[in-house]
């Protein structure tokens, strides 16, 4: 009976660490947005990437992401605030029909607030070979909304009948990227 119990607690040990890589991973990954930065020389003009989130809700993926650009190399006060709506469907066809087409406002829940902010540049694609239909939208934030980004308790949206939520680490993030990359008062 002893050589079982000894043989039972280093598997039961062994197996709890497996799974300590897999939980850290899970925790990592939702931490903090990715930064993507690119700079137009020609046109004097960065852009900050930050992919906020990527859900999928059968039939749709949607990815939500956040993006600020400004003139020169460096935040300034001239920064503005934009999201990035993509939408995506597979088992399309030409004859689908897009999902988003005519939904022209995003609604931003901020819990105390509610925001209503116009969609601009809806673009739709169709992949023939992938039978995948593309949406892609950009919602800009008035720069005296920002603020009130960064008081919220919680985000949720609202994008034609297509609902999506923030997780928290997602919204630290958010506002983390507001403060250094939109708000950002002079150059370096």
């Amino acid at each position: 009976m002893t050589s079982k119990k000894n043989f039972v607690m280093p598997l039961l040990f062994v197996g709890c660490l497996a799974l300590l890589p897999a939980t850290s991973y899970a925790q990592k990954s939702g931490n903090a947005c990715q930064i993507e930065r690119k700079y137009d020389r020609q046109a004097n003009v960065t852009t900050v990437e930050c992919a906020l989130l990527e859900t999928f809700a059968p039939p749709i993926r949607l990815m939500v992401q956040a993006n600020a650009s400004f003139p020169g190399k460096f935040p300034n006060d001239a920064a503005k605030l934009y999201f990035t709506l993509s939408a995506f469907r597979g088992d399309a066809n030409r004859r689908t029909l897009p999902l988003f087409k005519g939904e022209n406002v995003l609604l931003l829940n901020l819990g105390a607030t509610q925001l209503e902010v116009r969609v601009t540049d809806f673009r739709v694609e169709y992949f023939e070979m992938n039978r995948l239909i593309s949406e892609q939208a950009s919602v800009v934030i008035n720069r005296d909304d920002l603020p009130k980004l960064l008081e919220a308790q919680s985000l949720q949206g609202k994008w034609g009948n297509t609902t999506f939520a923030l997780s928290e680490s997602s919204l630290a993030a958010l506002k983390a990227f507001i403060a250094e990359q939109a708000l950002a008062t002079s150059s370096q």
